[in-house]
């Protein structure tokens, strides 16, 4: 049995290999409205045709900063206020992205059944959130932690988007070919791995019982 020392010190290594990935995602968001990165000027315009682009863009780069920020417990159990005040944002985020990513996924340059991979993720995504919300009102604090873990993993997979593309592009997939596969590939493994760590989490919980 680890002493707690050591379970602080790999639980804080497990949420820096979570997070640390976050920040160059979330600064490529923002980096991508007030510019246009090489190769880009195809996707910088059909993205930012209309207003859904822009907030999808703006939302969903702020939601993947603030959420590793939601699972530091030094915050949780010491600034509760702070908690509550960040998770109100990142939910709001969530919601006005996932809106719009509803719109902006039936453009995308992913083929038909790509496009439809995308639109269950947004709609998954606010579900998870929807799910969170009621949790934590009902008091239910565990079930909060479950489903807000269940959410982050879909808000990650902007990370995995950006690491997925290049990789599948330069295995030889075609653009359109591989936006389609990664509308599967970025966040279903996303949530299988957060089922697997919940249930691991609880039975560990039981263990120590």
């Amino acid at each position: 049995m680890q002493s707690p020392r050591s379970q602080g010190a790999s639980s804080a290594l497990r949420w820096w290999i979570m997070a640390i990935p976050t920040l160059p995602i979330s600064y490529y968001a923002f980096y991508f409205i007030f510019y246009t990165p090489p190769t880009g000027l195809r996707t910088k315009i059909r993205l930012l045709s209309s207003i859904y682009g822009y907030i999808h863009i703006i939302s969903g780069g702020l939601a993947i900063l603030l959420g590793p920020i939601q699972f530091v417990e030094r915050i949780r159990r010491l600034h509760p206020r702070v908690h509550r005040w960040v998770g109100r944002v990142y939910a709001v985020s969530i919601f006005a992205s996932g809106l719009c990513g509803l719109h902006v996924s039936m453009n995308s340059a992913a083929y038909p059944i790509g496009d439809y991979g995308f639109a269950v993720l947004a709609i998954v995504w606010m579900a998870t959130m929807i799910m969170g919300l009621r949790t934590i009102w009902s008091g239910d604090v565990s079930g909060h932690r479950d489903w807000m873990i269940r959410n982050f993993s879909l808000t990650y997979a902007a990370v995995m988007l950006r690491w997925q593309l290049p990789l599948f592009i330069f295995s030889g997939l075609t653009p359109p070919g591989a936006l389609t596969v990664i509308a599967y590939s970025c966040w279903i493994p996303n949530l299988i791995f957060a089922e697997w760590y919940i249930g691991n989490r609880k039975n560990r919980k039981l263990a120590v019982e």
